[in-house]
């Protein structure tokens, strides 16, 4: 079984982001460790997160999870209608832990059955 784990960047206010970008400037050290932490991990996110991120997708493979069954049109992005979908998604994929890494609407979806 894959074990979930929220990541997340939280601002004062509870922010987690603004207009598909972080509330604050860039901190490269964060960032860095950020993406050495999920590198290796398939990571779970929406559609809005995954357009943002297109210039430089974080995992080993993103899990989209979306509404429609558009083709991401990235080699290494799977659908995901919801969130068992996007745990069997990870589980064919062999993965022993995958990063929900938002939006807000994702880490609500999860939040029930995250494990941390």
């Amino acid at each position: 079984m894959v074990e979930l784990i929220h990541v997340a960047a939280v601002g004062e206010n509870g922010a987690i982001g603004r207009e598909g970008e972080l509330p604050w400037p860039s901190i490269p050290a964060d960032k860095r460790q950020y993406r050495e932490r999920i590198a290796d991990h398939p990571v779970i996110l929406g559609r809005v997160t995954f357009e943002s991120m297109l210039d430089d997708l974080p995992g080993t493979a993103q899990i989209v999870l979306s509404r429609s069954e558009s083709d991401v049109g990235v080699e290494t992005a799977h659908h995901a209608s919801g969130t068992d979908d996007a745990v069997a998604v990870a589980e064919s994929m062999g993965a022993d832990r995958a990063y929900v890494i938002g939006g807000a609407v994702t880490y609500d979806l999860f939040q029930p059955i995250v494990d941390r």
